[in-house]
């Protein structure tokens, strides 16, 4: 397992973002950011797939309620923490790793919506 590597993700969010509490029954805003990538070019020069990595994002702070409108779906933001990244055996007994961010930051880029 992957732990303690600072990452920035930058990507858009796959669902709305909600607040839930964890074991210690702290509030926690739980939003999941997709990130695609483009392989590169091939040897003949075709344009290499895309692939979606999805980050699972954890941010813990008071007051989540107030910002929580920023993180709707489809809505661009950054999430800046520890990359923690477990691995387990599937159904079919290979191997899978799943990728959370515990964030100390979490930045909409989402526009606002003007006032009238």
């Amino acid at each position: 397992m992957i732990t303690e590597a600072n990452v920035f993700v930058v990507g858009h969010l796959t669902k709305d973002a909600y607040v839930k509490e964890d074991r210690n029954g702290r509030k926690v805003l739980i939003a999941t950011i997709a990130v695609n990538n483009q392989k590169q070019r091939d040897e003949d020069g075709n344009e290499g797939e895309i692939i979606s990595n999805f980050y699972q994002v954890s941010y813990h702070r008071q007051n989540l309620e107030t910002i929580l409108p920023l993180f709707k779906k489809g809505s661009p933001a950054i999430a800046i923490g520890e990359l923690v990244a477990p691995t387990r055996k599937g159904p079919d007994g290979k191997e899978y790793t799943a990728l959370y961010v515990n964030a100390n930051k979490l930045i909409s880029l989402a526009k606002k919506e003007p006032e009238e």
